[in-house]
């Protein structure tokens, strides 16, 4: 079994993989770096917003990469 350096309280965190998602990597990454951190809700107000072209990222709104990404929040 490999341990790893943090180990997250199983009650409060959950974990949610993607494959096979039709999103670019550089792109989502961006993305994902933005939201590291924030918690879930603000995380997935965010995405809603980015979705919505309320908010952006250097210019760029990201939709279908937030969509993917809230949607991958929503079933973990």
């Amino acid at each position: 079994m490999v341990k790893y350096a943090y180990n997250p309280n199983p009650a409060k965190c959950a974990k949610a993989y993607g494959r096979g998602l039709r999103i670019s990597t550089k792109s989502s990454v961006i993305v994902c770096r933005k939201i590291t951190g924030m918690n879930l809700q603000k995380g997935k107000s965010f995405l809603e917003a980015l979705l919505n072209k309320k908010a952006s990222i250097n210019g760029k709104h990201y939709t279908n990469i937030s969509s993917e990404l809230l949607s991958l929040l929503t079933s973990a």
